[in-house]
């Protein structure tokens, strides 16, 4: 069961992924003459009732518009992605940015957010509570005396989101 979360997932960061892409390609017109699109709402996220925590991250951030071309890493020292936590990269977008963005998108899901210090918020909708942190050195992180984000292209901001 836990592989097919991890499936569904992945899938669902790449459809938004794709979703990104396309809007991007629409608005900047992909090197193309064009109308300027209609404006779109994004949709809302689905209800939770408060009292059941939400069982998986995807489930967590469903609806979300990731910020500041925000795409996952899958090699990552010590714990890879589950269904309960993910790292996430991006190149050319300092911290603040993306730190702005992503708390826009979590608070637009309806998350009230708590920073814990620089780098690190804590998001809670009802009975679910989501721990982001945000690297703006990710070459400084080291697990086992190793860097913990190896694939991250150099200057990334990395962010782990995990699903506590």
């Amino acid at each position: 069961m836990r592989s097919v979360l991890v499936v569904a997932f992945w899938a669902w960061v790449a459809v938004a992924l794709v979703v990104l892409a396309r809007r991007l390609l629409a608005r900047f017109g992909g090197g193309r003459e064009q109308a300027p699109p209609a404006a779109e709402a994004p949709p809302d996220p689905p209800a939770t009732p408060a009292s059941t925590p939400t069982e998986t991250l995807a489930a967590a951030l469903s609806g979300i518009a990731l910020p500041c071309d925000l795409a996952p890493l899958t090699s990552v020292a010590g714990e890879g992605p589950t269904d309960r936590y993910a790292v996430l990269a991006s190149s050319g977008h300092p911290a603040e940015a993306v730190g702005r963005g992503l708390a826009s998108e979590l608070s637009r899901l309806g998350y009230r957010l708590e920073p814990i210090g620089d780098d690190k918020v804590v998001a809670e909708r009802g009975a679910t509570r989501l721990s982001v942190v945000i690297h703006p050195d990710p070459d400084d992180v080291l697990v086992g005396g190793r860097p913990a984000f190896p694939t991250a292209p150099d200057g990334a901001v990395v962010v782990e989101l995990r699903l506590t």
